[in-house]
């Protein structure tokens, strides 16, 4: 029995030194508690809530910056557009009376040709119109012709072959024009001076004396159409040479796009 017994006190001996073990001192100094902290945890509403307002945001500076970068597109287009025509005027021309007497011929176009046939109220407007620009602004007329010219010549250079073609025949046929006009003006005047001759010779009368004609105007109106003529023929046969050269240059250039 005693052999029994002794693990039992053992045991109990042990648990009276545990309870007897003295306790810890307090400290005379107060203690720090622990410090509360709240955690803030959203609502299943308050989430959805917050991921619509981001998204909206979100759509809002993507569209602002989609029509923000097609506005400053526009006030490029429209800068370089405004500076492209300041570039027409000349310097030396004034657009406010000539512009205004282009208008005026226009609309006198469109007055005139109100009551006519359909072609002619077509064509009649913006001839007048070509025509008051060129004669009332030519070196503004110029400017512009050159820019749609090299516009031509960039997208539509079959096109632009046939306009230079046509420019140089017109060119050439206007000179050839006025080269017929001072003809036909030096022989009205040698006409005019041969009838004056022949009454003076009938009648005695100082009649190229009284008129300021005088003996050799006559011959020199012979001469300066001589002169005139030849004039005439060199400028028609280089006006040739350039048309020649001209359709040579495109033709390449046509075969070169092909």
């Amino acid at each position: 029995m005693l052999r029994v017994r002794l693990p039992r006190r053992a045991y109990l001996g042990a648990a009276t030194a545990l309870a007897i073990t003295p306790r810890e001192k307090l400290s005379i100094y107060p203690e720090n508690e622990g410090q509360l902290v709240l955690v803030d945890t959203p609502s299943e509403l308050e989430r959805r809530i917050g991921s619509v307002r981001e998204s909206v945001a979100h759509t809002y500076a993507d569209s602002y910056a989609y029509v923000q970068g097609w506005v400053s597109k526009w006030i490029a287009i429209e800068h370089a557009v405004e500076r492209r025509i300041k570039s027409f005027k000349a310097p030396d021309e004034v657009l406010t009376p000539g512009a205004l007497y282009i208008g005026v011929a226009t609309l006198s176009g469109s007055i005139l040709a109100r009551t006519r046939g359909l072609p002619t109220r077509f064509l009649l407007p913006p001839t007048l119109f070509l025509l008051s620009f060129n004669h009332f602004l030519p070196h503004t007329a110029t400017n512009v012709g050159a820019y749609i010219s090299d516009l031509e010549h960039t997208y539509v250079p079959r096109a632009a072959q046939f306009t230079d073609t046509a420019a140089a025949h017109t060119q050439m046929t206007w000179e050839m024009a006025k080269d017929k006009a001072r003809e036909g003006r030096a022989v009205l005047e040698r006409g005019v001076v041969q009838a004056v001759g022949a009454v003076q010779e009938s009648t005695g009368l100082k009649l190229r004396e009284a008129l300021g004609l005088g003996r050799t105007f006559g011959e020199d109106v012979v001469k300066a159409a001589e002169v005139r003529g030849r004039e005439a023929v060199e400028k028609v046969e280089e006006g040739a040479k350039e048309v020649k050269t001209v359709v040579e240059e495109k033709a390449e250039e046509a075969k070169k796009l092909v």
